[in-house]
């Protein structure tokens, strides 16, 4: 079984081919359904996974023109409100596109992405919302697949939001803006160098995946990663659950901002 000729390489799909290429094999080429549950408390996970969809959800109205009078019996959901609202970068630009996908091919592969929000003006703004409870680090942040593949994308594929005009590279900014931490954002600036990069780091990493025979996709040699990996047990990783509390805690955080705010972009 390979990828299909329509597969699309998304934030999500790529940070699990560097985090564990096993996982990548099971999830996309197999399609099997995760076995296992990949958090403990179980209910806490899905309510913070619930908290961080309706936030987004709540910026897009907002956005839209839908208003901005919002009350929640969640407190944290609450408190991200009003952060928003007394802490959200203003003068956004002339023209907004929330909620956008954009897409594109390089080098004969499909890339895309889903964006929180795209701000046109002078600059070209690329807006992520963040729920996670720990802020992390500018390095974190700009070593990221979704740091690079999203302000790749604007510059690749934004003539279709941008009258037909494609948007340059130095141009382009990605502004992180954490709900829990509203007046840190983290900015990340772009240029030609960057984009020639990012260009050839993505080619070579889909061509490589997509060549890839049956018995090349080997498990991680970080065991911690496994404790958030709902394919554990096939691959005799153990069956403990990671608490949500270590996840938080982790220095690789995937499993939280993944799990919690990259849901939407599996595409089966």
């Amino acid at each position: 079984m390979t990828l299909g000729a329509d597969f699309q390489f998304s934030q999500s799909s790529l940070q699990d081919y560097l985090t564990c290429k096993r996982r990548f094999q099971l999830k996309y080429i197999q399609r099997l359904a995760w076995p296992s549950v990949q958090i403990e408390p179980i209910g806490e996970a899905e309510r913070q996974m619930r908290l961080g969809q309706s936030f987004h959800r709540m910026i897009h109205q907002y956005l839209i023109g839908l208003g901005e009078n919002v009350r929640s019996a969640e407190p944290e959901l609450g408190l991200w409100w009003a952060n928003f609202l007394q802490s959200a970068p203003q003068g956004l630009g002339e023209r907004l596109f929330p909620e956008t996908t954009l897409t594109a091919r390089a080098g004969g592969y499909r890339f895309m992405a889903k964006y929180d929000l795209i701000a046109l003006g002078e600059r070209c703004l690329i807006f992520d919302w963040k729920t996670a409870p720990k802020r992390p680090s500018r390095a974190w942040l700009q070593a990221r697949i979704q740091t690079r593949l999203y302000r790749f994308l604007l510059a690749r594929a934004g003539t279709s939001i941008n009258s037909g005009l494609s948007p340059q590279p130095d141009a382009i900014e990605m502004i992180y803006w954490f709900a829990n931490f509203p007046q840190e954002p983290e900015r990340l600036l772009y240029d030609d160098d960057q984009y020639r990069a990012d260009e050839n780091f993505l080619m070579q990493m889909a061509g490589e995946i997509t060549h890839k025979g049956e018995n090349d996709f080997p498990l991680t040699t970080d065991q911690q990663a496994c404790r958030f990996c709902g394919y554990r047990s096939l691959c005799d990783r153990g069956y403990e659950v990671g608490s949500l509390h270590n996840a938080q805690e982790w220095e690789d955080e995937s499993a939280v901002i993944i799990a919690f705010e990259d849901i939407e972009e599996l595409h089966f």
